[in-house]
């Protein structure tokens, strides 16, 4: 850690200091490359800004630098030229000679989307030959741990974005602040099905009913998971008091044994879709529920995009909140009474099914 803090002073200390620009405009014919988050729920909250772009200039290629998970979400994307595959998991070698292959190639414009400080983000937009290069303010935390401003790095032209208070679909559209790209009026989310991946959960939907409950089991972490004890509980006041409805259970397969018992106990009522390498599977299966019920992750994003009602189950943590909460879809939130970071435990299971069956009502209106 020591050598990359020194190693990236000393560059940033030597390198020439890139032109400061006020602004940029956009002609209308540039080729500009992207370098976004790899994770699904930033990748989708990410949509805004390529639509923005392309409805002013239809004709801008758009090329993304991105590793497996971001190409998985983007790659049907219409807005979206070129995807440009880096494989984060790869020996630093190997990604810096992707990238330096990438030279090739002569961009008018590079957008970074990293909040962080490191050696090899700093290479990584230092190697990239493109005219202009924007790049947000870093994080705080970034800044003293390599004692240095953002202001203090040499290797962009313009620094944008401000994601304080802001949804996160909002901060990466404040990175456009310094050109001439218009601020879309309302913000809409997308999602792009792979045809090929539709196949294996229209076989599923087709044996049940056109009314059913989704409901997520699992976030990124342990804290973010929904507990068996809880699950048993809600499975059990759902399906009393809907009786019409049947109950889709997406969870990971470590977790099969307590959810085939589960499965048993309610036969042609609870139904398992073990999750998938695939998100387009998920998109495609929450797309066709009444109402998913999920923990704060990215399928609080996806069901967004695709306007699935949704209960969401969020940590007491209000930046949180502020900056991940759904938008452009029918919901309500509930959230969790433990204080440790983004933390959904000890959520309150009455209000869970109350807010549920408000949402379901809507539906039979």
């Amino acid at each position: 850690m020591k050598i990359n803090k020194l190693l990236l002073k000393l560059l940033n200390y030597f390198i020439l200091k890139r032109k400061k620009i006020n602004k940029f405009y956009f002609r209308g014919r540039e080729r500009i490359l992207l370098l976004p988050y790899s994770k699904i729920g930033d990748m989708i909250l990410f949509t805004p800004l390529l639509n923005s772009i392309k409805k002013q200039y239809p004709e801008i290629k758009i090329e993304i630098l991105a590793g497996k998970v971001s190409v998985s979400v983007l790659k049907n994307n219409p807005n979206i030229y070129k995807i440009h595959y880096l494989n984060e998991n790869s020996s630093l070698i190997s990604r810096l000679s992707k990238i330096i292959h990438l030279r090739k190639t002569k961009f008018d414009l590079l957008i970074d989307f990293s909040r962080k400080i490191s050696l090899y983000q700093y290479l990584k937009i230092l190697l990239i030959d493109s005219k202009i290069k924007i790049g947000p303010y870093k994080l705080n935390y970034y800044e003293k741990k390599f004692n240095i401003k953002s202001s203090q790095l040499k290797n962009y032209n313009i620094l944008s974005g401000n994601r304080k208070n802001k949804h996160f679909s909002k901060y990466f559209l404040s990175l456009l602040d310094k050109t001439n790209i218009k601020k879309p009026n309302s913000i809409n989310l997308e999602f792009h099905f792979d045809e090929k991946n539709k196949l294996k959960p229209q076989k599923f939907l087709s044996k049940l009913k056109k009314q059913l409950i989704g409901i997520n089991i699992d976030g990124r972490t342990l804290q973010r998971t929904i507990k068996s004890e809880d699950i048993k509980e809600i499975l059990s006041k759902l399906i009393n008091n809907n009786t019409g409805y049947q109950i889709v259970i997406i969870y990971k397969k470590v977790r099969k044994k307590l959810f085939t018992k589960i499965k048993r106990k309610y036969p042609n009522k609870v139904f398992l879709y073990p999750k998938t390498n695939s998100i387009h599977e998920i998109g495609y299966l929450i797309k066709n529920l009444s109402l998913i019920i999920t923990p704060d992750t990215s399928v609080v994003h996806i069901a967004s995009a695709l306007k699935t009602k949704l209960l969401a189950i969020y940590s007491p943590n209000k930046g949180n909140y502020i900056r991940f909460h759904p938008i452009n879809t029918t919901y309500k939130i509930i959230k969790g009474k433990n204080k440790k970071m983004n933390s959904i435990q000890n959520f309150d299971t009455k209000e869970l099914i109350l807010k549920a069956n408000m949402l379901l009502k809507k539906d039979e209106i």
